[in-house]
């Protein structure tokens, strides 16, 4: 994926009602969730690359190199962040009317299926047909396309970014969209110039997940919020992580730089969270304490954590189903996963080694899903033969090379490095001959300097739709 992060930071912010489980926007559940549904292998037409944002933030993503399409790892209700593909004039012409160029933003439903053709034309873009992402800039068409849209077109939406200001009729535009389709992804660029998009769209809408950068501003539209399932939030050395303890539905939360030290721990009540990922943080093990205390919780998350060393405290949560631990390049000791026997789905940090590797492949032989991503330790994928039931392979940044992969005949999803495609398409080829029903794409790491440059938090311009009336209170 050659294009740099802007079109895949810009549009950070966003609010998505569908994600993470599109049950979640219809109500609250009443029964304990079922188990997790291996992750589908879906593949991605019609874009330059693609990450699963839910799962991969900061960690990997696909590239769509020499007309192989991209593809991730998703399961119902994760959000995909695609990097859109259009001319280069097009490209020019929408930098030109100050369109943001947002990245393709929209959660994936299980219905999609496992080949996703996206068409992007000017400011949406559709999925077999249906508009799916629209983004309402300042000069674009998009706004007379929302004022004439029929209701099932607007019901069919699952993400809009706002990135325009609010005037009478398009205020009128939105309330119409708001009245089809209160719970869609909803986000805003251009903050800081038009603070007023927090104070006059946000109480149209119901949101089930919420991107903000601040957590304090949360507090005023707190009851706007009450149905919140999903948050995704900049927490460095702001303020208000009380406010988690009155979000009583929420069910999975991003953290973006979180340090305990200044922001303060979670607080209690968080019971029903089932998912954590925290991205960047300044934390220790003391830091994880609270984190563990979410008895509830099946998926943990912990990317580009470089202060933590020490993963013990995880012992206390036995039932996790998920853990990742890509770019955690001081946790070395991994004795702790003897404690968590159900893992289907691991990320190993950078310090995993071939002993680590052996030693996991014994204790953990339903895994389904294995990233080794950076972990230039682990050379030998031999171990890997052991793993019945392993269907998906994430090898980002390893020298592991290739050998054992031809017989195993039940992965259905693998990444291989780049330089593999650079440097071996022979190698490619053969293992498409003898992996026939394994979709085989080029991974990059996502890191400060690479051609995939995204930043450590999704404190955009939009992002800051819930915190600019706070900072410049006077527009």
């Amino acid at each position: 994926m050659r294009r740099k992060a802007g079109s895949l930071v810009r549009g950070a912010a966003l609010v998505a009602g569908w994600l993470l489980g599109g049950t979640w926007a219809s109500g609250r559940a009443e029964e304990a969730p079922g188990p997790l549904k291996p992750p589908r292998a879906v593949k991605i037409e019609g874009v330059e690359g693609a990450l699963n944002y839910s799962r991969s933030m900061l960690s990997w993503a696909a590239s769509a190199e020499k007309g192989r399409p991209a593809a991730v790892l998703a399961r119902d209700g994760d959000l995909l962040w695609l990097d859109k593909k259009e001319p280069e004039k097009e490209k020019a012409e929408e930098k030109d009317k100050g369109s943001g160029e947002a990245a393709i933003v929209f959660p994936y439903a299980e219905a999609d299926g496992g080949t996703l053709a996206v068409k992007w034309e000017g400011f949406r873009a559709s999925l077999a047909g249906k508009t799916v992402f629209l983004q309402l800039s300042k000069e674009n068409d998009a706004w007379e396309w929302l004022d004439k849209a029929p209701r099932e077109e607007l019901e069919s939406l699952r993400f809009v970014v706002i990135a325009a200001p609010i005037n009478a009729e398009r205020l009128a535009a939105l309330k119409k969209l708001a009245q089809a389709n209160p719970h869609l992804g909803l986000g805003g660029e251009g903050a800081k110039e038009e603070p007023q998009a927090s104070s006059l769209v946000v109480p149209l809408f119901e949101p089930r997940c919420l991107f903000a950068d601040d957590l304090k501003p949360l507090a005023e539209h707190v009851r706007r919020l009450e149905g919140l399932r999903f948050l995704d939030c900049r927490v460095g050395g702001g303020e208000g992580v009380e406010v988690l303890s009155r979000l009583t539905d929420l069910r999975a939360l991003l953290l973006h730089g979180w340090d305990p030290g200044q922001a303060g721990p979670l607080p209690a009540p968080c019971k029903n969270l089932q998912m954590v990922t925290l991205i960047g943080a300044e934390i220790k093990t003391k830091d994880l304490l609270p984190v563990t205390s979410l008895m509830g919780l099946r998926e943990l998350n912990l990317t580009k954590v470089k202060s933590l060393e020490d993963i013990s405290a995880l012992a206390k949560l036995p039932g996790l189903r998920t853990l990742t631990l890509s770019g955690c390049e001081n946790v070395s000791d991994l004795s702790v996963l003897d404690k968590l026997p159900d893992l289907t789905w691991l990320g190993l940090p950078p310090k995993a080694t071939q002993d680590d590797l052996a030693a996991i492949v014994r204790g953990h032989p339903k895994l389904q899903v294995l990233e080794l991503v950076g972990c230039k330790e682990i050379t030998d994928l031999g171990p890997l033969r052991d793993l019945r039931e392993l269907e998906s392979l994430v090898l980002v940044d390893s020298p592991a090379g290739t050998a054992p992969l031809h017989e195993m005949k039940g992965l259905r999803f693998l990444v291989l490095p780049k330089e593999v495609f650079a440097k071996s398409p022979d190698e490619v080829a053969k293992l498409e001959k003898d992996l026939p029903q394994c979709l085989i794409v080029e991974g990059a790491p996502m890191c400060m300097g690479s051609g995939w440059i995204l930043l450590l938090v999704p404190a955009l311009a939009g992002a800051g739709w819930l915190s600019a009336r706070r900072r410049d209170p006077e527009k």
